[in-house]
């Protein structure tokens, strides 16, 4: 968001959402009301609710819903005379014009409570709300004019004849003028200050006792410059929609405090560390401060409506200092990038257990590339060895996302058959998983819709089906085996209900999967190998071992001069030229996208 003086000139910054801050709107107390779309990972889709901030852009903060996934809060305005406003509920994501019924929402029991919000005429969906009064709206619908009172009985008022629709109508009358809040910022400074008082105290926060917070994590959420679909494409497997740059951490004293310095007018966000450096609870929101601003909040995650437990900045151990600033690690890159930063770590301590020919747990981390991912990347996560946001909702139990979740991080201190990391190797798989585990370190890497058909299945699952009946039906159920779905796209979020609607065994067929599925291991993502397709497990697991197989279906191909194994495999090769027509992330020759 920005603002202007008078004449469009002196435009400023006043929020640095990576996402969509929208349909501001003056209070009477002065203060800017409007929505905010953000997705720290949770829900992409899931969380436009409403929140302030001084005109100036310091002070942002909840103003009611952000922790009630599900409908899109917009175009709210003050009710005159009142301590409410009224905007649109448009449900779910929100519908085409913001239409959706009128909301009336007042936030002196705090920003969470439901009972703060009421919705007088639940079916009557309209679009552009405008309070007069607590007993009357105008509000935009189709082409007519309508206004509504505090019961939910509308009337048309107006009715529009002409070509279009009615948008945004406005009452031409005076008004009080808003107080002007004296500003709290300098823009001479790039920097902003930041004041916990307690990282111990807040919501969900059970099972984190005094002491057990050490340091904060600071990552920041990286503008996006292009996107290609409502989907993180590339970035990860539906974990992050956004890269998530490593700041640093900032120490946290024994009293929980911690006090630090930020750059302004950028989005960030925190992880709470113990003393081996494990998550202990993920902030699933973000923060900004405007030049200069010095912010402050109670604990992780607070009730907005609580207040310091002790008075006077004394009491507070990190104020007793000078601000922090936010010490970064030397030699490992800011921005993990998986091909380039982890898959050498695990050719160096996991391949030769783990790869297409030995696979041991049933698990290859060998980085040839399938449909979208490596195989490896792919094999993490339908394995359960790394938790993510997974897209789900926000402010998770402690300890439930991140490093101290992560099995595979179990696995690297020397109890997994003696596998050992340096410790930067650690570190930099530490920063991986705490920066959303992502696939991609660049947005550079994301694919236009040209580019993401050059890598489709379609030509193994479709016209081969009838191979695929012939010899695995016996054991695994074809019939739904599927051209596109689930398989060469990772899935759509918005059809994860899916997921319940289709309930057998561990098979290959069409549908949408999530990590937690067995099926994840059926996919695709694991079955074709795009870099050497004889390397494909579609292949090797119901081929014999004496042709080099793994045999683990059966001999179902005594040897490659099977007739359907090398339909398979041509139709296997046949995709792979497809996908290097134009080379891929992570192979030589890869360049950007035009749009990019």
């Amino acid at each position: 968001m920005f603002r202007c003086d008078e004449n469009g000139k002196d435009i400023r910054q006043v929020s640095g959402n990576t996402e969509h801050d929208n349909t501001p709107w003056v209070m009477p107390d002065g203060r800017i009301l409007y929505t905010r779309w953000e997705y720290v990972d949770r829900s992409q889709v899931d969380f436009h609710q409403l929140w302030t901030m001084n005109p100036d852009g310091s002070n942002q903060a909840i103003y009611y819903g952000n922790m009630h996934p599900g409908t899109l809060m917009i175009d709210a305005k003050p009710i005159p005379g009142t301590d409410q406003v009224a905007a649109s509920f448009s449900p779910g994501h929100g519908r085409n014009e913001h239409q959706g019924p009128i909301g009336l929402v007042h936030a002196l029991q705090g920003p969470d409570a439901l009972s703060s919000s009421l919705i007088p005429n639940p079916k009557q969906h309209v679009k552009d709300p405008y309070p007069l009064s607590e007993d009357c709206f105008l509000a935009a619908r189709g082409r007519h004019l309508i206004v509504m009172d505090g019961e939910g009985d509308t009337d048309v008022i107006y009715k529009f004849t002409g070509e279009g629709s009615i948008h945004e109508p406005r009452p031409i009358m005076a008004r009080k003028r808003e107080p002007i809040i004296p500003t709290r910022t300098n823009e001479e400074k790039l920097n902003g200050e930041l004041i916990l008082m307690n990282a111990h105290i807040g919501r969900n926060m059970e099972g984190v006792n005094d002491g057990d917070i050490k340091k904060l994590l600071v990552l920041e959420l990286l503008p996006k410059p292009v996107n290609f679909s409502g989907g993180p494409d590339l970035l990860s497997w539906l974990g992050t929609f956004t890269l998530q740059r490593v700041m640093g951490t900032v120490p946290v004293e024994e009293d929980g405090s911690a006090y630090f310095e930020l750059p302004a007018n950028r989005s960030f966000f925190f992880v709470a560390l113990d003393e081996n450096d494990l998550s202990v609870k993920r902030m699933q929101s973000f923060l900004s401060v405007a030049p200069g601003e010095r912010l402050s909040c109670v604990g992780c995650h607070e009730e907005r409506y609580s207040t310091p437990v002790s008075a006077g900045q004394n009491s507070i151990l990190a104020t007793q200092r000078p601000a922090s600033t936010v010490r970064k690690f030397e030699d490992i890159p800011d921005v993990i990038d998986f091909n380039r930063d982890i898959q050498p770590i695990l050719d160096q301590n996991c391949v030769e257990c783990h790869n297409f020919d030995k696979r041991g747990g049933d698990v290859s981390l060998v980085g040839d590339l399938g449909p979208m991912y490596s195989h490896s990347f792919y094999a993490l996560f339908a394995n359960l060895q790394v938790a993510d946001g997974r897209n789900g909702l926000g402010n998770q139990p402690p300890r439930s996302l991140g490093t101290s979740a992560s099995a595979l991080m179990n696995k690297l201190d020397g109890s997994h058959y003696d596998v050992t990391l340096s410790p930067r190797d650690w570190r930099t798989v530490w920063m991986w998983v705490e920066s959303g585990a992502t696939y991609v370190g660049t947005y550079a890497a994301l694919r236009n819709g040209q580019e993401q058909g050059l890598s489709g299945t379609g030509h193994v699952f479709g016209a081969q089906r009838d191979v695929l009946k012939r010899r695995c039906s016996e054991c695994h159920e074809t019939e739904n085996l599927s051209n596109e779905a689930g398989m060469a796209l990772p899935f759509n979020p918005h059809n994860e209900h899916r997921r319940e609607t289709i309930n057998r065994p561990t098979t290959v067929h069409e549908r949408i999967v999530l990590p937690n599925d067995p099926l994840a291991r059926f996919s695709a993502h694991i079955l074709l190998n795009f870099s050497r397709p004889e390397k494909s497990p579609l292949l090797l697991a119901p081929l014999s071992r004496e042709a080099g197989g793994r045999a683990s279906c059966g001999d179902v191909f005594k040897d490659t001069d099977d007739a359907d194994y090398q339909i398979l495999l041509a139709a296997i090769e046949a995709c792979k030229t497809r996908a290097d027509t134009k080379p891929r992330y992570a192979t030589s020759g890869f360049r950007p996208n035009q749009q990019y």
